[in-house]
């Protein structure tokens, strides 16, 4: 049986803190537990593999999109006293 994932001894972390859909927690349960690891090393590795697009969102990812509408041109008023 494969050792569980541990990170090296002094490697820095930071806490993340997140609430998601049921589903989405039922999937990180499954890949846990399927991979006999623990939910940070799940997370790591999925943010590792992700590819990003142009705008740094993850390619297929369903999120939101920069928008690439032009504002409006607005001439320039003069401020006066």
């Amino acid at each position: 049986m494969k050792a569980p994932a541990r990170r090296p001894r002094g490697t820095e972390t930071t806490q993340v803190n997140l609430r998601v859909v049921p589903d989405a927690k039922d999937r990180l349960d499954s890949i846990a537990h399927a991979a006999n690891v623990p939910y940070w090393a799940v997370f790591e590795s999925a943010m590792r593999a992700v590819k990003l697009d142009e705008h740094g969102i993850p390619e297929g990812w369903d999120l939101p999109r920069p928008s690439t509408d032009t504002l409006l041109d607005v001439e320039e008023t003069r401020k006066t006293a």
